[in-house]
């Protein structure tokens, strides 16, 4: 046989023989790796047997590996309510506080003595887990948790927190869950409240809000308030919640007979139609923040255009849009980051839950809109969710975003106006607009 060809064969042997040594190495490396640490988490449940329910504690464990952001787990043999996709909640929402980390890990999930499941109540107990594998932390309490992790970092509230309290305190001295009212349950809304309550970790309680945004928002509210003399307007505008104030007002210029425009149908159909010409063709130049106003301001146009019948609310409700228009002036100013890929986790994990019947082709910032509207029904649904530490704890949340990801105009808006709702004692409302702030926020 040709020496040359001797040679190759040699050359091919020894490139074969070195690939399957480096898979061997590699495989050693992550098993090491897969078993070098285990992440624990007790998670308090609800059992019926024969209509008689009761709580129990189970333990959740966590490994990772070097991977593609995939997600394992053992699945025990009784299941409903998309039991599956509560280890994907999880993911999705440390992912918002790990972008950069969480798809570069495998994720295996596992419990010893799960024999039935349903619902998501384990979601903030498995996040937690994800918290702890991603930054590697120690957590200083094991307190059971409950909570529905929703993937914007906001815990729902869920059932059967009675039942899994008296399991708890067999063992332990608190549980953690989105609750208050009760001395022996640490309240936890967010996912920040997690790192604070199981990693001690401070995060700041304030924001400094770009100037820039001060002096537009002030000025937009002293256009759309002329003219109006009202106690609770002048409340808010001496607090500088300017956005509160302007959407009072902008109610009362819909309501109020006095504020009747003086113009007609066909010349109001005009203005909207020449405005939305404008802020259609208007660049931005990669802008993110100028997208998200440009939105704000055609929503609102189209809203004019729908209710053109009701002549004063459609003219207001353009006047809104031109206020909102003010800000493109200062987007240029204010970065914000493009987090539309973890928009788009969210809402195709809530596809997943809602078996494909969600709009498909939405723009992100329909999806924000819509996720909101999808959220905001599972945080409404409990009368011991709601107090100031819950508003505190969102507010947190949403700082914490723009620190991360750059400020959002319309999430504070949204923000401030969220929490004025529910100190005027319009809870639900409030809630929506909190939950709104946050997926602006992101």
């Amino acid at each position: 046989m040709n020496k040359r060809i001797i040679l190759y064969y040699l050359i091919a042997l020894f490139i074969v023989l070195l690939g399957f040594l480096l898979i061997l190495l590699y495989s050693s490396e992550r098993f090491n790796f897969l078993y070098s640490n285990e992440y624990s988490v007790y998670i308090p449940a609800v059992l019926n047997q024969s209509n008689n329910l009761s709580g129990e504690i189970t333990q959740f464990f966590l490994r990772i590996s070097p991977g593609f952001g995939r997600v394992y787990a053992s699945i025990p043999p009784v299941f409903y309510d998309n039991y599956n996709l509560v280890y994907l909640f999880a993911k999705d929402a440390a992912c918002n506080i790990y972008p950069d980390k969480c798809n570069y890990y495998d994720y295996y999930f596992s419990s010893n003595d799960v024999l039935f499941a349903e619902g998501f109540s384990g979601t903030a107990g498995l996040t937690l887990l994800v918290l702890q594998a991603l930054s590697n932390k120690t957590v200083i309490v094991n307190y059971p948790i409950t909570g529905f992790m929703l993937p914007n970092g906001i815990i729902a509230p869920v059932e059967g927190i009675e039942y899994k309290l008296n399991a708890t305190l067999q063992y332990f001295p608190y549980m953690v869950a989105p609750y208050y009212n009760n001395s022996k349950i640490i309240p936890a809304y967010t996912i920040l409240d997690l790192e604070r309550i199981y990693f001690g970790e401070q995060f700041n309680n304030t924001y400094n809000v770009p100037k820039d945004y001060i002096d537009v928002m002030k000025n937009i509210t002293n256009e759309i308030c002329s003219g109006i003399d009202n106690s609770t307007v002048n409340y808010y505008i001496s607090l500088g919640n300017y956005y509160t104030a302007a959407s009072l007002c902008f109610e009362q210029k819909v309501t109020n007979p006095q504020f009747y425009p003086k113009i007609t149908k066909e010349e109001l159909e005009k203005d909207i139609a020449d405005f939305y010409n404008y802020i259609n063709n208007y660049e931005c130049f990669g802008n993110y923040e100028c997208e998200e106003i440009k939105y704000q301001v055609i929503l609102r146009l189209e809203e004019a255009n729908k209710t053109l019948n009701n002549l004063q609310e459609s003219y207001w409700r353009y006047y809104s849009a031109i206020g909102w228009a003010q800000f493109l002036s200062i987007t240029n100013n204010i970065y914000k980051e493009n987090k539309c890929s973890l928009i788009d986790q969210q809402y195709t994990l809530m596809q997943y839950l809602y078996l494909y019947q969600l709009p498909s082709n939405l723009s992100c910032f329909e999806k924000r809109n819509y996720l909101s509207n999808l959220y905001f029904f599972y945080v409404s649904n409990s009368t011991n969710y709601v107090s100031n530490d819950t508003i505190k704890s969102i507010e947190q949340l949403d700082y914490y975003y723009y620190n991360r990801y750059g400020f959002s105009i319309t999430s504070y808006n949204y923000l401030q106006f969220g929490k004025d709702l529910i100190n005027m004692g319009n809870i639900n409302s409030g809630l929506y607009y909190l939950i709104l702030s946050i997926e602006y926020a992101i």
